[in-house]
């Protein structure tokens, strides 16, 4: 999808948030100028929860970005640790295309994703299945820390 010169859309202003949910809420705000829009939040993990918690959830993520792209916006996504998301107009990522379903979706900085990411891998997976994999986990990160140790 070519992008446009001029943005379809514009945007002008702020206002503060309060998100709900069962297991915990987030607060932010979003502030917008000409087509950026910056939503920042003191819990990305929270934050997603909550917007994602009715309606099409987390799959709705890839076509919000190509709403947004076709509106000509992009929407940053921040955190405590930094860019957590970019999503619209001018973003290209095969990785998106991967996570969300689009490639008007690039994931953020490695520390400010991983807290997001490490909590919905939880989740999809079933507590027997978690138990597997964490018994799994272990003999390899006890080789590894053995050989690190061994070499220092």
């Amino acid at each position: 999808m070519p992008r446009s010169a001029e943005p379809a859309l514009e945007v002008s202003g702020s206002l503060s948030f309060t998100l709900d949910a069962p297991d915990g809420g987030a607060s932010g705000q979003i502030s917008g100028e000409g087509n950026r829009v910056v939503v920042s939040t003191d819990d990305p993990v929270a934050a997603f929860r909550a917007a994602t918690a009715r309606g099409p959830g987390q799959n709705s993520v890839g076509a919000v970005a190509d709403l947004l792209a076709a509106s000509g916006l992009v929407l940053q996504v921040t955190g405590p640790r930094g860019t957590v998301a970019t999503l619209g107009d001018g973003v290209e990522s095969r990785l998106g295309d991967l996570l969300a379903g689009s490639r008007r979706v690039r994931p953020g900085d490695v520390r400010a994703v991983r807290p997001l990411a490490v909590t919905q891998a939880r989740s999809m997976l079933a507590p027997s299945t978690r138990r597997v994999v964490m018994l799994g986990a272990a003999p390899v990160a006890f080789a590894v820390l053995s050989r690190v140790r061994t070499r220092r």
